[in-house]
């Protein structure tokens, strides 16, 4: 059975909240995984959020934890509220989290890697609207980076979407391939 994740918004300074959140974690549960919305490529849902992001005005942290550690950390929080003036503002369970991508690959061991990627989607991920295009040409043959023609080329995109854990581990790793472009992760809260 799949964790079950909900979406934190913590009143505090980024540095802080994720001071505060390590702490907690390497205290108490070292295993515990959490996800910050700037640091796990998670859209920010209202154009405020970005503005103070981006002018690093940000008085609200958003992060994803497991619910089964919730609790106590909410208990926490509320514990030392007016030692460090952290306020728990809301806490909305994650249904599912999507994101798109897409893909142009010049080379079969490239085309190999992606291939990789999207036939070994955990169970808890779908992946949606697919498309993807081989294109083959002989007279491309050569070893050339910038050559208006190519010998091979594989093109794609499409949409996954599923189970919020393994879908953030799933975009690290597409992230992390150099080769595939990711929009953000995009979360269905229940309200």
């Amino acid at each position: 059975m799949p964790k079950v994740f909900s979406e934190l918004v913590i009143e505090g300074p980024f540095l802080l909240v994720k001071g505060f959140l390590m702490g907690y974690k390497y205290s108490y549960n070292p295993n515990m995984e959490c996800f910050f919305h700037r640091k796990s490529g998670i859209k920010r849902e209202t154009l405020k959020d970005l503005v103070q992001e981006y002018f690093e005005l940000d008085s609200h942290t958003h992060v994803c934890l497991d619910n089964a550690v919730i609790e106590r950390f909410a208990e926490t929080v509320k514990a030392s509220e007016k030692q460090i003036k952290l306020k728990i503002l809301s806490r909305k369970t994650i249904i599912h989290a999507s994101f798109s991508f897409h893909f142009e690959v010049f080379s079969k061991e490239a085309a190999d890697k992606i291939k990789n990627l999207i036939n070994t989607l955990p169970s808890s991920l779908t992946l949606d609207n697919f498309k993807d295009d081989i294109f083959s040409d002989e007279k491309g043959k050569g070893i050339e980076l910038y050559a208006p023609l190519h010998e091979y080329i594989y093109t794609g995109r499409g949409a996954i979407y599923g189970d919020f854990a393994d879908m953030v581990t799933l975009y690290r790793d597409f992230n992390n391939s150099g080769i595939i472009e990711t929009s953000q992760v995009k979360l269905q809260l229940k309200e």
